[in-house]
């Protein structure tokens, strides 16, 4: 048997061992041979057997009638037996002169070469490892690949394709993605139906998810997750006791793609959902993924530790990054349901009451921000310092806290989104507002909108590629938040807002050559801008625009489309957008006699020049961007 072909098969059989272990292949036609067993237990090992190869039977002629009628079998047909059945002393040469198959071809040589394969493994964990499913233990994935089942493999080469040009596929590589999704998604999805808990199913599931997610077939997405979802639950409780290293690696593995599974619950099916809403729930047994290690500390105490703010208090445990990460995911997660309860319901508490949900969500960031471990703040890992050898010596690590910072930051950039608490869209009360609430919505927006944009333009300064579909959703939340400052009525305020939007922008479209349904969120950022043509620079009032197209921006994998169906048609334009809400205090002179009583009120005008914003160092306010090494207010 070739080397091209043992990789492929060593596990498609795998249901003969350990009890077919020592079976042998005699006579060219390929009749295995038991070894000594009862006639029972023989007839019992064929039935079996015969009942495997009907199926596999089906499953090719299933493939064969989905192919063009112009179209040879499928290459899982009888060439694929013929590599499981031939014996190495049997196996065809070319005919002399003719080189072997170095390209792929659909009838002869479906799969890569080992080389090839070796190559895409190196893409999946350059370029989609982590970004932002954790699904496979990248030491181990190389090793691995070769004993994947042909779905699992099938599904693994679909996607990683998006993000390779080998030579091997040559022009064909679109063709391949097809058929490599064709022929894998029915056999996921029957094996899938039969509720079996299995690892390599639900891998597979995974990465057919993250393709339809690329190719905008959201209503695919919902369905595989949910399958998913469910075969997770059906998954037994964590063992205990001493278990083998071979027993700690498989769980490890369940752990990485059960929370793989959590993550597309809750970032691209973001509807009801089935995992983590139950502490009897499979994921709160099995515990959090392994994390991997936080690089040596750029700013430490001279022992080495992690310098603590509060000496005094004891410092949280340390959990790991990944599980900080699926934290904040569910966070967001929390986010944007509110809001999609908050639009349809129009019975809901007013935020600023304490008893409402808005609190309870602002409670549970303080929670988090509370619990995470000082060994990744920002201020303690000196992510502005780092140079490119650096970032790509840890790439795992920085990556997951990519994921962190920029979730953590835009979760609370959407609670506190203008369009639900400043313009004319916000849903109407009998009460005003308090100023208060206001102001600190004003603030609270702007600040953590503007901390994404300066994440990703720092990690793009290093020439390192963002490849996570999802802080693609995410900076596009902060550019629509941009995208409203930019009518502001202090001017230093729109023009940052103006170059954020421009920067969001510029990240979103190169993304976009990668995750072609990117390209939705570009063109609606398109749309907003181009309203700006009939405002007119400098114009401090907001113009009408399509609801659609910002909550899109917000939302892109809605459940249905009972939101839209209550806010259809346009936002209404010509709203001054200001963002005082509250008089600021102002000293004339640090030791003058005067009273508190007789200090001055400013102007109005002056409000953007008062201590109030001095003292807020984020990319809004002041002269510019802070300068690397100072504190940065609001940072995770």
């Amino acid at each position: 048997m070739n080397t091209n072909s043992s990789y492929l098969i060593r596990t498609s059989f795998s249901f003969l061992a350990p009890r077919w272990a020592a079976a042998k292949v005699s006579g060219s036609a390929g009749v295995a041979v038991a070894p000594r067993a009862s006639r029972q237990e023989t007839r019992e090992r064929l039935s079996q057997l015969e009942s495997r190869v009907e199926r596999i039977d089906g499953f090719f002629q299933t493939l064969t009638k989905q192919l063009p009628p112009h179209s040879a079998p499928s290459p899982q047909t009888q060439p694929f037996l013929q590599r499981v059945l031939q014996d190495p002393a049997q196996a065809v040469t070319p005919a002399q002169g003719i080189a072997p198959l170095q390209s792929f071809d659909p009838t002869r040589c479906f799969y890569p070469p080992p080389e090839v394969l070796s190559l895409l493994v190196d893409v999946h964990i350059e370029k989609i490892h982590g970004q932002p499913l954790p699904l496979f233990d990248k030491d181990k994935l190389c090793v691995q690949s070769r004993h994947f089942p042909d779905f699992l493999l099938q599904a693994f080469l679909a996607l990683t394709l998006l993000f390779a040009e080998p030579q091997f596929y040559r022009n064909a590589k679109k063709q391949a993605i097809d058929l490599y999704l064709r022929s894998a998604r029915p056999t996921v999805i029957q094996l899938a139906a039969e509720g079996t808990p299995s690892l390599p199913v639900l891998q597979a599931l995974c990465l057919l998810t993250l393709c339809d997610l690329a190719a905008g077939r959201h209503a695919r997405v919902w369905m595989n997750v949910g399958i998913a979802a469910r075969l997770v639950l059906c998954f037994p409780a964590a063992g205990t006791g001493s278990a083998t290293e071979k027993d700690s690696s498989m769980r490890d593995d369940q752990r990485r793609c059960c929370w793989s599974v959590y993550i597309l619950e809750r970032v691209f099916a973001a509807g009801p959902s089935l995992l983590g809403s139950s502490s009897l729930d499979p994921l709160s047994q099995m515990g959090y993924p392994a994390s991997p290690p936080r690089p040596r500390s750029l700013v430490a105490n001279d022992d080495g530790s992690v310098p603590n703010a509060f000496p005094t208090i004891r410092a949280a445990g340390d959990l790991g990054i990944q599980a900080y990460c699926l934290q904040v995911t569910g966070l967001w997660y929390e986010v944007l349901g509110y809001l999609r309860e908050r639009l349809v319901n129009a019975t809901d508490d007013d935020p600023w009451i304490a008893s409402s949900r808005y609190h309870t969500l602002v409670a549970h960031y303080y929670e988090f921000e509370t619990g995470i471990s000082q060994r990744h703040r920002y201020r303690n890992l000196g992510f502005h310092t780092i140079t490119a050898s650096e970032l790509l010596q840890h790439k795992e690590y920085w990556t997951a806290w990519l994921y962190l910072q920029v979730t953590f930051h835009a979760g609370q950039a959407l609670l506190h989104h203008p369009l639900f608490h400043i313009t004319h869209n916000r849903r109407a009360s009998s009460k005003l507002p308090p100023p208060s609430f206001l102001q600190q919505t004003i603030d609270q927006s702007l600040l953590h909108a503007g901390w994404p944009t300066r994440l990703v333009r720092t990690w793009g300064k290093h020439g390192i590629e963002v490849n996570d579909p999802f802080l693609g959703q995410l900076v596009a939340t902060a550019a629509s938040i941009h995208w409203i400052f930019q009518f502001a009525s202090e001017r230093t305020i729109a023009d940052r807002a103006r170059a954020d939007f421009e920067q969001c922008r510029r990240f979103l479209t190169d993304l976009m050559a990668r995750w072609p349904h990117v390209a939705g969120m570009v063109d609606k950022l398109g749309y907003l801008q181009s309203l700006l043509s009939t405002q007119g620079t400098g114009t401090s009032s907001i113009p009408p625009f399509k609801w659609s197209a910002m909550w899109d921006l917000l939302d892109p994998h809605p459940p249905h489309n009972s939101v839209e169906k209550c806010h259809s048609g346009f936002v209404p334009g010509g709203q001054p957008l200001s963002t005082q809400y509250l008089v600021p205090l102002r000293e004339s002179s640090p030791d003058r006699s005067a009273s508190w009583q007789d200090d001055p009120v400013l102007p109005s005008s002056e409000w953007n020049n008062s201590d109030l914003f001095n003292l807020l160092d984020i990319p809004y306010f002041g002269s510019g961007l802070s300068q690397p090494g100072l504190e940065w207010p609001g940072e995770l």
